[in-house]
């Protein structure tokens, strides 16, 4: 079912980066944490400018949603996105969650 869910989640309309922010926002503070993939699939990057990311990235990062910032991260580097800050998020949750020579690897990278 959470396959299907997902691919629905594909087919709806980019979300605008305050938008997303809004929902992400609710979302965690409403535990609805299966929702983050969803927003996160209707992401526009190129919409997103670095303080918007660095947001984003930062409220994951304070609930403690490291899967889901590695894949946010991810999305944003892969639409060209070169910031340090962005670069180097994906390792910070290998590091956080005690993967050490992992965190390490990637950050070379």
């Amino acid at each position: 079912m959470a396959h299907f869910t997902e691919k629905l989640s594909l087919l709806k309309a980019p979300m605008e980066a305050v938008e997303f922010l809004a929902e992400l926002a609710l979302a965690l503070r409403e535990y609805r944490y299966g929702d983050i993939r969803d927003l996160t699939n209707r992401i526009d990057p190129f919409g997103f400018n670095l303080s918007q990311i660095k947001k984003t990235l930062s409220i994951m990062r304070r609930k403690r949603r490291f899967a889901d910032m590695e894949r946010t991260a991810g999305i944003f580097i892969a639409s060209g996105q070169n910031d340090p800050v962005i670069r180097r998020a994906p390792s910070r949750p290998i590091f956080w969650t005690g993967r050490t020579a992992a965190a390490i690897t990637v950050g070379r990278e």
